[in-house]
């Protein structure tokens, strides 16, 4: 980015002697450290430094395709960023990291970077981290350190040819706890789809309603108004307002500026408020003044639909749009049907529960909602139905009742919230047209089927669930339940039954897998007597699928899956004098790949491997894996440390 120019226009009527300032050559260091320190966030700094450089490295190559960022992870705990630009040879290497402030990106607009800092930023964060570039066919790899006086240093440790593309890989080790998964999803929602691949995903980027360069967004996904600047966002600077209006205080506005619209500190954490960044900011604001309201009007009006219309009437008034101005096909949206047209003195003695012109709503969990609950009201926005069944007239939902309608909604896996009402208005039925609307003469019409099993005793009442084909269902009657099918049940929801294990790794069997609240246990199983726990069942079937596995195979499985283990593959256990540390080397290179996908799918039933990691007696044995050149030093260290300890 270029600099902005500053001029200075300088008039002195003082004489004496002109002494010009410059850096003592011993605070140098110094120097350095506070440069590098510049951050008060260093995770996010890392974040947008290293990924901003990749993304100025495609700029100026050319290249299309995204860079990629990989998270940290308890297996490989790294935040590695890979660009596929021009790359860096050592000659590179040595102009660009050895020296603050140097910078081949002050000519240009194209790209974000201009001050030579963010380079060096990982050290904020770490005392060492690594750089690989790959230039002409030559990999470079470089150790780049914080040594004792604060600033730092590079150490080349290799140079070999290699077939790999071009560009320039960042890994920089993570801390056991941290938040680079969190902070890379808030940083990289403001890049142009195409741009960045997280784990291999393209991350969910930011949405609103679009006002010009802008947009608005609720204000839950932001806490404040912003600039975005070659995928960097910064906080509106205090004092700097926008033309926000009516309700607005539950949005915030997004505008998206380019490169070298406004200056950044050298954190690039906010905007100096130079002039040309509040003019800037002054030019965006009087842009959104003029035209928030005719955007906000354009949103609601263009809909594709009702649904559409009334969401985003809603998200339009959260902005400021006055009500009067929601309009789609040339009608007011509205977020509520409302029939409340009692005085303020009726309505602490009419009884509304008798009032046949209320909305009754009921839940399909029942809860508070069992038997209905009436209100004036129906929401078109935040509780809205997933049926709407006209024509019913009774004062509440009676056990028979929503028996028949669980029965009839059996089949709709996510239709959770009924609403009953008598008659729908040419209004209301115009805005409800997207809901799914039903006769109560339908539902009335059901014969809800009466089995008994082999005691006499009926099975009556429906289950949360998963059926024999894999679908999910809130209203399982109990009588259709096939007893020649395996049975699992779980003291759960149906939402808390997704999240176990056997659930989600497909492990239960073709049947059903059902819900239960705890009082209702007891009286499923003496209706079904062959009914497991699903817990149970996990337990039964690990133990049978580890029985088949060989006792020296098995516990090499779980000492690879509870150690990291790259390290001790590379190790020449004849070269190491610890009989404990040659029994892990066996276990770690001991090729049980045949197993590896059982002891996956059982998980913790699978067990673990229980005895301490050798090591642990090695503490200056810090990571996982050694450059061919370290392993002699390291036997001579593994096998004195052994011998000290012998002794002692």
């Amino acid at each position: 980015m270029k600099v902005a120019e500053r001029i200075l226009d300088v008039t002195s009527t003082l004489d004496g002697e002109r002494v010009g300032m410059s850096i003592d050559e011993g605070a140098l260091a110094h120097i350095m450290s506070v440069l590098t320190d510049l951050y008060s966030d260093p995770e996010m700094a890392v974040i947008r430094e290293y990924s901003t450089n990749a993304l100025d490295a495609h700029i100026e190559a050319g290249v299309t395709r995204p860079i990629e960022v990989t998270i940290p992870s308890a297996l490989s705990p790294f935040l590695r960023i890979r660009d596929y630009g021009a790359g860096l040879d050592a000659a590179d290497i040595r102009d660009i990291y050895s020296r603050y402030g140097t910078s081949t990106k002050r000519g240009s607009n194209d790209v974000i970077g201009m001050l030579g800092l963010g380079c060096k930023s990982a050290l904020t964060y770490t005392d060492q981290f690594t750089l690989t570039g790959i230039k002409n066919g030559i990999v470079t790899q470089v150790s780049i350190a914080r040594d004792a006086d604060g600033a730092g240093s590079m150490t080349i440790v290799a140079q070999h040819a290699t077939g790999d593309p071009e560009g320039v890989e960042v890994v920089i080790p993570a801390r056991r706890v941290n938040e680079f998964e969190n902070k890379a999803r808030s940083f990289f929602r403001f890049w142009n789809e195409g741009t960045v691949l997280v784990d291999g995903q393209t991350p969910l980027r930011i949405t609103g309603i679009p006002v010009g360069d802008a947009l608005v967004v609720p204000i839950d996904e932001l806490g404040h108004d912003t600039v975005v600047m070659g995928g960097v966002p910064y906080p509106l600077p205090g004092g700097v307002s926008w033309p926000h209006i009516g309700r607005a205080w539950r949005t915030r506005l997004v505008a998206f500026v380019p490169i070298g619209a406004v200056q950044p500190t050298p954190s690039r954490e906010a905007l100096q408020l130079t002039r040309n960044t509040c003019e800037a900011l002054e030019a965006i604001g009087k842009q959104i003044g003029e035209l928030l309201l005719d955007a906000l009007k354009n949103e609601v009006a263009s809909a594709g639909s009702i649904t559409e219309a009334i969401l985003a009437a809603d998200k339009a008034r959260d902005a400021g749009l006055p009500d009067g101005d929601c309009l789609y096909d040339g009608r007011v949206v509205p977020h509520v049907l409302s029939r409340d047209t009692r005085t303020w003195a009726d309505r602490y003695q009419a009884d509304i529960q008798a009032d046949p012109r209320t909305f009754l709503h009921a839940n399909r969990r029942g809860g508070r909602r069992k038997i209905g609950e009436r209100s004036y009201s129906l929401s078109l926005t935040r509780s809205v139905p997933d049926l709407l069944v006209e024509g019913f007239t009774g004062k509440t939902l009676t056990a028979a009742r929503r028996e028949r309608v669980e029965l009839f909604t059996a089949d709709m896996e996510d239709c959770l919230r009924w609403t009953f009402v008598d008659a729908l208005d040419a209004d209301e039925r115009y805005w409800t047209q997207d809901i799914r609307t039903v006769r109560w003469a339908d539902i009335e019409a059901l014969k809800v089927p009466r089995t008994t099993n082999g005691g006499g005793t009926k099975k009556r009442g429906t289950y949360a669930g998963i059926l024999p084909d894999g679908t999910e269902s809130d209203a399982i009657p109990a009588s259709t339940i096939d007893t020649s099918l395996p049975i699992l049940f779980a003291n759960t929801n149906r939402w808390g039954l997704r999240r176990l294990r056997s659930v989600k790794m497909g492990l239960v069997p073709q049947g059903y897998v059902l819900a239960l609240p705890q009082n209702r246990i007891e009286k499923f199983k003496r209706d079904f007597p062959s009914a497991q726990r699903i817990g149970d069942w996990a337990v039964e079937q690990a133990a049978l699928a580890l029985k088949a596995i060989p006792a020296d195979d098995l516990c090499a499985l779980r000492f690879q899956r509870t150690y990291e283990v790259e390290g001790l593959r590379v190790l020449d256990e004849r070269r190491v004098d610890d009989p404990d540390l040659k029994g892990a080397i066996r276990l770690a290179q001991r090729d049980v790949i045949a197993h590896s996908e059982t002891l996956e799918k059982w998980g913790a039933r699978a067990g673990a491997y229980d005895g301490p990691h050798p090591l642990d007696k090695y503490p200056l044995v810090q990571y996982t894996r050694w450059g061919e050149e370290l392993l002699d030093d390291l036997y001579l260290y593994l096998n004195a440390a052994y011998a000290a300890r012998k002794e002692a």
